[in-house]
This record gives C-alpha cells, sequence and structure tokens, in this order.
C-alpha cells in the first residue's frame, strides 16, 4: 500500500471589501442666472462583493459562500446544487476539503485536483426581471498553479427559478480539463502553493 503524502494548501487575503462605484452627475454653467442640469448618468460597471460565511451569510446577502478543492480523479464534477452536498461529497467521495473563510490553509492528501467557487447572488446584484448569470463572475489568482492574475472561472448554475430570492452558481477551474498538480516540493507548512485572491463581483 503506497503510503499516503501530506501536502499543503495556502489561500491568502483571498477575498476583497466591497468597492462602490458613484453616480456621475454633469453640470452645465451658460451663465449666471441661467443653470443648466443634465439628467445624472450610470454607467454599469463590475463591483467586488464582500465575502459571505454560509454559516451565517445573512438575510438577503449575496457573496461567496464556499470554496472547495475537489480530487480531480475521483470523476465527479461542480454541479451539486446544495452547499451539504458538496460538503458531504468532500467528506465521503476523496475530496479535498472546503472552506469558508478568510486568510485559511487546507491541507490536501492528492496530487491532481480542481477549484471550486460557490457563490450566491441576490436580486441587486444580477436580477432585471430574471436572473442574469452572465452579471456575476469570480476571477482569482495563483502564480504557483500559472494562474494569471484575475483568471475568470468557468460557471455551473447550479439553482436559477425566477421567485427564489436568490441564483445559485458554481464557478470552478480545472486547468482545460486537465486538473491542477501538486508535486513533492509543495511540503507542509514549509512550502505551499498560495492563492493570492478569489474575487466575486456582480455587474450593476
Amino acid at each position: 500500500m503506497k503510503e499516503k503524502k501530506s501536502h499543503s494548501f495556502l489561500k491568502a487575503g483571498a477575498f476583497m471589501t466591497c468597492l462602490v462605484i458613484g453616480v456621475v452627475s454633469g453640470f452645465i454653467f451658460s451663465n449666471v442666472n441661467n443653470v443648466v442640469i443634465q439628467t445624472p448618468v450610470y454607467q454599469k460597471s463590475w463591483h467586488l462583493i464582500p465575502l459571505a460565511s454560509e454559516a451565517n451569510p445573512g438575510a438577503g446577502i449575496g457573496g461567496i459562500l464556499e470554496v472547495y478543492f475537489i480530487n480531480y480523479t475521483a470523476g465527479i464534477t461542480p454541479t451539486s446544487n446544495t452547499t451539504a452536498t458538496l460538503e458531504s461529497y468532500s467528506a465521503t467521495r476523496g475530496w479535498q476539503g472546503w472552506n469558508n473563510t478568510d486568510n485559511f490553509r487546507q491541507r490536501m492528501n492528492t496530487s491532481t485536483f480542481y477549484v471550486v467557487v460557490r457563490v450566491r447572488g441576490n436580486a441587486s446584484m444580477c436580477k432585471r426581471t430574471v436572473w442574469q448569470d452572465t452579471d456575476l463572475r469570480v476571477r482569482w489568482t495563483c502564480a504557483d498553479l500559472s494562474i494569471g492574475a484575475d483568471t475568470v472561472m468557468e460557471r455551473v448554475i447550479t439553482k436559477n427559478t425566477s421567485t427564489d430570492t436568490f441564483i445559485w452558481i458554481n464557478f470552478y477551474d480545472d486547468n482545460s480539463n486537465a486538473g491542477f498538480a501538486l508535486t513533492k516540493a509543495n511540503t507542509w507548512p514549509d512550502n505551499p502553493i498560495t492563492i493570492s485572491s478569489i474575487k466575486l463581483e456582480a455587474y450593476y
């Protein structure tokens, strides 16, 4: 029986604070006694969404729920539509754990894996009569895995019902269907792989 080797994984400083984009108003002054005020102009843009803990995200709050590190060789795709199911798979089917806190460390005993980020969006983030899943995105950066700055993850919609308060989406990166590899050099705790950021953004 081969001895399982313990590898390491570190995610530092991942979740970002909220960025507020203001409304731009234009004022044109023709002379002292005649002021023309233009209609305020709002330009849609991408907004960073703060971390929401899966354990207690708060009523009506959208955000990142959890991050999963999945044993790629298990052949399980990131399409499960509940957090509990994903956690159950992580515990019983060879997946490598999850976390829902900022600045966490995750030990793994697998050599090939992919990353899944489960999020939920609320109406203010991505609903205009119907849910707009493309108005949400997750970008991540990990130089140790050759992931360039703010690389956009793929998406799987796990629940999208017009009468619901939220839309749920699993964002993932499987390294072009090859998985990411850990090596013997990635030892715990001396030489971990570092994810420098994971960002959820909404376009409104």
